[in-house]
């Protein structure tokens, strides 16, 4: 569809839709509906767009349409207009967004008091039940949750606009019937404009996103929700990567660069991993890349290894230089099984893939985990052979180093 748009828009599509708007019909209001569908389609791409506005009299025809349709053409109308018309430039950092929200339309879309980050869950309306799950989720851990739970969006994209603005992040809940939707798409194309954090989660069962949603979402982590377990499993990654967006975004600028690694450590966050550790000695990998020492070494070696999902994660842990290889030492006297849950829950890392590449890549960078330590622990007893001084002084013999 995305390739037949030039080819339309040459051949006078548009001035033919804007004459279907105009030209009172029989059923002037359902060839209204689709005229106004299509100049909302159009309007994605930016050419097109310009071409759309210099159309003689396109914003009154939809102007029209909006004031006479039924509820269906008026929203494909409002759609329309609103991909049409030039909007508002961004707000400047600090300013507070011209919402023209009431009380009851913040009511509407889940404000409260007191939050600890702000987010908005963007969807399709054919998945509500299991976003509203996700809501409630996120709700009880003291986020300010955006939802639009009676299509009050689909009437007054001010409110869209306005719940953007106002979120750290947006929550992408991607699907087939996301990827089609209009409504979804003006949402997900306007965050990305404001630059906004998009963060994808996946409410249905082997989608693989393309078009248009494919080159937004790109090679961003996926949390996976379309079953209750995996929401449970999806939640802490979720939340600490919404924190930490937060978190980065509210800093003053010497803290985002180089804050004390103890003035925000998370409950979660073990104390071996929250002490500054010493100097240390491991040598690093063969191939002359050299430690990550701050905060921006750090971001540019994780995209460079193919895990930029994860710098904000990495930067609200103030993981890098010495904590990094701490965690290497750490990582070293774990049980393969033990790393991965490690990296799970304490960094939020769900894909099995990306705690592999993670694992390799420390190796790759710093030196070898400790293999001898981790293949004595997953042998069985019976298989064990007797090996002086692998064993841990004043531990029981043919017993694994962490028994």
């Amino acid at each position: 569809m995305e390739a037949a748009k030039p080819r339309l828009a040459k051949a006078g599509v548009i001035s033919l839709l804007v004459r279907v708007l105009r030209e009172k019909q029989h059923q002037w209001d359902r060839a209204s509906f689709w005229a106004a569908s299509a100049l909302w389609n159009l309007a994605f791409d930016e050419d097109i767009k310009t071409q759309i506005l210099e159309e003689p009299g396109v914003l009154e025809a939809l102007e029209e349409a909006r004031r006479l349709g039924s509820e269906n053409t008026k929203m494909k109308a409002r759609g329309a207009l609103w991909m049409i018309q030039p909007q508002p430039e961004e707000t400047k950092e600090g300013d507070q967004p011209a919402t023209g929200l009431s009380a009851e339309d913040m009511q509407k879309l889940g404000a409260i008091e007191n939050a600890k980050a702000q987010v908005m869950l963007s969807y399709e309306w054919h998945h509500q039940a299991q976003v509203m799950q996700l809501k409630e989720q996120l709700n009880a851990r003291g986020f300010n949750v955006w939802m639009d739970v009676d299509r009050m969006m689909g009437s007054t994209l001010e409110a869209m606009a306005a719940a953007i603005e106002s979120s750290d992040a947006i929550i992408m809940c991607i699907s087939g019937r996301y990827k089609e939707s209009q409504a979804c798409r003006t949402e997900a194309e306007y965050a990305y404009t404001r630059k906004k954090t998009l963060i994808p989660v996946m409410v249905e069962k082997g989608y693989k996103p393309d078009g248009w949603l494919g080159i937004l979402v790109g090679s961003k982590l996926y949390y996976n929700v379309f079953t209750p377990e995996m929401m449970q499993s999806s939640i802490p990654g979720l939340v600490t990567a919404v924190e930490a967006i937060h978190n980065d975004s509210k800093a003053p600028e010497f803290m985002q660069k180089n804050g004390s690694a103890s003035a925000a450590i998370p409950a979660n966050t073990s104390a071996a991993a929250a002490a500054a550790p010493p100097a240390l000695t491991t040598a690093p990998a063969s191939s002359g890349v050299s430690v990550p020492t701050d905060e921006d070494s750090m971001d540019r070696w994780l995209s460079a290894v193919g895990l930029q999902a994860y710098v904000h994660v990495f930067k609200h842990n103030h993981i890098h230089g010495k904590v990094l290889l701490k965690m290497h030492q750490e990582l070293g006297q774990l049980k393969m099984g033990e790393q991965h849950t490690l990296l799970q829950n304490v960094l939020g890392i769900q894909s099995y893939g990306h705690r592999l590449l993670f694992l390799t890549e420390i190796e790759e960078l710093v030196g070898k985990l400790d293999g001898e330590l981790r293949k004595l622990a997953t042998e069985t007893p019976a298989a064990m052979p007797q090996r002086n001084g692998s064993v841990r002084r004043g531990a029981p013999k043919n017993s694994a180093a962490r028994g």
